[in-house]
């Protein structure tokens, strides 16, 4: 199969040519016609959830705090995945969603959740969704430390 087709084009080379020019021509005039950004629209939905509890390891952070809000928040429609980091007093978790989900309507099913969720975790927490922002600051994550 292969063969023939080189085979053909070989033998019909201006015809290769014409196409070859017409194709050229079209990619020239499609090219002025894309939108250009500095910043392509990130269009995937991320729900972070921030929360604060003060006077507790990390271990106890992932066992009172994470973990009930992890278990909750499985199931939503749209999600992708869900991303936890637990540390001493503090739990983040992020809540991924597809590409091209409403950001206001995954942040409702995860808030719907999240409700849910406020009886398992202990009284003086409370989980709260940080504001929408850009799936840019996903791109670069850079961590220091130092012995001092």
């Amino acid at each position: 199969m292969f063969a023939f087709l080189v085979r053909t084009s070989l033998q019909s080379r201006l015809i290769v040519l014409i196409v070859a020019g017409i194709l050229v021509g079209y990619g020239l005039v499609a090219q002025h016609e894309l939108a250009l950004d500095v910043f392509p629209d990130l269009d995937k939905g991320l729900v972070t959830i921030v929360t604060e509890a003060h006077g507790l390891a990390p271990e106890e952070v992932e066992t009172l705090v994470t973990t009930p809000i992890e278990a909750a928040m499985g199931g939503v429609a749209g999600m992708v995945r869900v991303r936890t980091s637990s540390s001493t007093g503090l739990s983040i978790i992020y809540v991924e969603f597809d590409w091209g989900i409403d950001v206001y309507r995954a942040r409702q099913l995860v808030a719907e959740r999240l409700a849910l969720a406020q009886d398992q975790v202990p009284d003086d927490v409370t989980p709260l969704m940080m504001p929408i922002s850009s799936y840019m600051g996903e791109i670069l994550l850079v961590a220091m430390s130092g012995e001092k």
